[in-house]
Order: structure tokens, then sequence, then C-alpha cells
């Protein structure tokens, strides 16, 4: 690993890049904002119903099409929590990831099996007895 302030810094832009947040955050406020919305319409349905006569199947009606809108807006807002729960989840592994390499001497003085487990994809032996290793950059080795 020569090039190690190459590939924390690959890490980094990685981390940064798929875990952001920010478009998120702002789809976040908009379904906030809409959850707010619907739910003044709904105070403002509701009291309308209390102070005037009208046919209680329209306000059924209208109160299930405010629900609606309402139940959508949070589904959204949901997904979209989970969503970000899930990068900022991404980004603390990745964080990880970079403390502990900044941490790792240049060469591997002994066996590691966490790092071996972490570069091999797979092994296959094959029929004349030599051995394939195939890792998770593409490489492939043959012994």
């Amino acid at each position: 690993m020569g090039n190690r302030s190459t590939v924390l810094a690959d890490c980094e832009l990685i981390r940064q890049t798929i875990c952001d947040t920010t478009a998120l955050d702002a789809e976040m406020q908009q379904e906030q904002d809409e959850m707010a919305v619907v739910s003044e319409l709904m105070q403002a349905h509701i009291k309308k119903n209390a102070s005037v006569a009208q046919s209680q199947e329209a306000y059924a009606l209208e109160t299930e099409r405010i629900e609606k809108r309402y139940n959508a807006a949070l589904e959204h807002y949901t997904t979209l929590e989970k969503e970000k729960e899930m990068r900022i989840r991404k980004s603390n592994e990745i964080s990880a990831f970079i403390t502990t390499l900044k941490k790792q001497p240049l060469t591997v003085p002994e066996w590691n099996e966490r790092l071996w487990i972490t570069l091999l994809d797979k092994a296959i032996v094959h029929r004349d007895g030599s051995i394939e290793f195939r890792f998770k950059s593409g490489k492939k080795i043959i012994t």
C-alpha cells in the first residue's frame, strides 16, 4: 500500500459521495412541510364541519382525501428517513475502515485473517492442484 494517501483520499471521497444526505434532508423537509399543511387543512375541515351544516357524506369523502394525502407524505418521509439512517450507518462503517487503514502498517508483518477475508472474493482449487485466488478488486493470482 505504497499509495496509502491516495487510497485514503479515495475512500473519503466515496464516503462523502455515497453517504451524502443533503438531498434527502431537503426532501424530508418538504414532506414535513406537506404534513404540516395537510394537518392545518384537516383542522380547518373539522372546524368547518362543526360550524357549518354540510352533508356528512361529503365531509367523510373530504376527510378521506386529506388523510390519504397526509399518509402519502408520511410514508414517503418514513422511506426517506430509513434511507438517511442507512447512509449514516454506511458512513460510520467507511469512517471506521478509514481509521483502521490509517493505523495499519504499510506492510503486513504477519498473517491477518480479517484482512484476507476483506480482500479475497474466492479461491478455486483446480484439478491440476493449482489454486486461483480471485480478489474483490478483480485481480487473479494462480499458484
